[in-house]
């Protein structure tokens, strides 16, 4: 179930992992709950796994966008090992899994203007290319207008989009693509419905190729010997979630591009990229808990940055009231985090696991995580 308001996830405005980010979309502020760095307990909290860019209204809390949840590789948690997955209930057509980003959509209750957004943020390098992109293309206001129709009815729907200047493993060509991959409900939190069918046809040119055959009883031979595409996503019809299985070719391509090094790990940690790696490990039955101790680590320490960042806020105001830049500048200037805090203390987002490569990274070691003799 998608939280409806703002208020339904208030239980997370003092953890440390949950960041609830402002930006403003024309004329209307807006909030943005969202994971940071989360470690494998982080998911068993109730709300934990809707924390992935829903869009509240800020005045009242309203919700304007949903995201997908959180969802697994097969294989990565206790619940979705194969065993525990009842496979009946999985839908008999699959979708690809493509290597790109993901765009959500919002429109503007009060204008009726669509925005663009990626998981975060509606002003990151991808979501800024995205958007001057999409209003380039050919059917941009035929889009326009069934993305304002979805919403009317409590849609939002889900893209993805390549770019070749962001490619992680695969290619998919010199020029920018967008797939069109769900449509999902703000009431109850399920996905597609059959008022996008016609919509569906309109925009079948940027849709994401369907299996329209049961490949869920071809896995796991499928994964492993299939090549040339990152995988499929598996629909469970009950419990409305989605199941990543990935192929050992995509998983061995992206191995090559991450090395098992602690600090290779922390990385990826920071990045939010640990899923392929994690996927892999549980594939070769190597113990999952050095990886998640690594990733606790990062998660606990990029943490420590934003309360000592907040902290001084805090301690500055408490000093000078209503300081100026110069009286702050002058009182941290001694400090360690003194560039954050005074990105903080100007309005910005300070840029805290850039900070955290630049300086803590060396913490980890690099030595292999399961072969210490690398």
């Amino acid at each position: 179930m998608i939280p409806q308001n703002l208020n339904n996830l208030e239980h997370f405005r003092s953890d440390k992992r949950v960041q609830f980010k402002e930006e403003v979309i024309g004329d209307t502020e807006v909030i943005i709950p969202h994971y940071m760095v989360a470690d494998s307990d982080f998911w068993d909290i109730p709300y934990s796994r809707e924390l992935r860019g829903h869009v509240y209204r800020k005045s009242d809390g309203m919700l304007m966008a949903a995201a997908f949840h959180k969802f697994f590789n097969i294989g990565e948690r206790e619940e979705t090992l194969s065993q525990n997955i009842d496979w009946d209930n999985i839908v008999d057509y699959t979708y690809d899994k493509v290597d790109g980003s993901l765009i959500i959509p919002v429109v503007e209750p009060d204008t009726l203007k669509v925005f663009f957004k990626t998981k975060k943020s509606f002003y990151s390098d991808v979501a800024l290319t995205f958007t001057d992109w999409f209003w380039k293309q050919e059917n941009a206001k035929f889009w326009e207008q069934d993305i304002i129709k979805l919403w009317s009815h409590g849609f939002t729907p889900l893209f993805e989009f390549y770019h070749p200047d962001w490619q992680i493993v695969l290619n998919y060509g010199s020029e920018p693509k967008m797939w069109w991959l769900n449509t999902r409900r703000w009431s109850n939190g399920d996905y597609y419905d059959g008022l996008t069918d016609d919509i569906f046809k309109r925009m079948d040119k940027a849709a994401i190729e369907v299996w329209p055959f049961p490949l869920k009883n071809m896995i796991p031979q499928s994964q492993k010997i299939i090549t040339g595409v990152e995988g499929w996503i598996l629909y469970d019809a009950k419990k409305f979630t989605f199941y990543k299985a990935k192929t050992s070719w995509y998983l061995q391509q992206h191995r090559v591009r991450t090395q098992m090094r602690e600090r290779d790990v922390a990385e990826l940690a920071a990045l939010e990229q640990l899923d392929d790696v994690k996927s892999l490990v549980s594939e070769a039955g190597l113990d999952l808990k050095k990886i998640e101790d690594i990733e606790a680590k990062v998660s606990n320490m990029i943490q420590h940055l934003i309360s000592s960042v907040n902290e001084a806020i805090n301690i500055g105001r408490k000093i000078y009231g209503d300081p100026s830049a110069k009286e702050m500048a002058l009182h941290f200037k001694d400090h360690r985090f003194f560039s954050l805090i005074m990105t903080k203390f100007r309005g910005k987002e300070p840029d805290y696991v850039g900070f955290f490569m630049r300086n803590n990274l060396e913490l980890f070691s690099l030595k292999n995580v399961y072969n210490e003799k690398f």
